[in-house]
């Protein structure tokens, strides 16, 4: 059997729970309005840049909570702007 990585399952939530809430794959990352996020998984870990219209926000994904939150900072931002 197969060992499956938890980044790769963690960066595919994150892929698929973006798409619902409307962003689009680019070259560099996700999209929508003047939202980016660009996810770099490293080896032992995924860090995810978001970059706003004047400013970022880096984060970095350790644990399955720590994906969990990311997801509701990303509704969060939605929902702020």
């Amino acid at each position: 059997m197969k060992k499956v990585s938890y980044l790769a399952i963690w960066r595919e939530t994150i892929v698929r729970f973006a798409s619902e809430i409307g962003y689009v794959q680019l070259e560099r990352g996700l999209g929508k309005d003047d939202i980016m996020v660009v996810l770099d998984t490293n080896i032992r870990q995924l860090k995810i840049e978001v970059i706003l219209s004047d400013s970022s926000l880096n984060y970095d994904i350790k644990s399955a909570q720590s994906c969990i939150d990311f997801c509701l900072l990303l509704r969060s931002i939605e929902s702020v702007k």
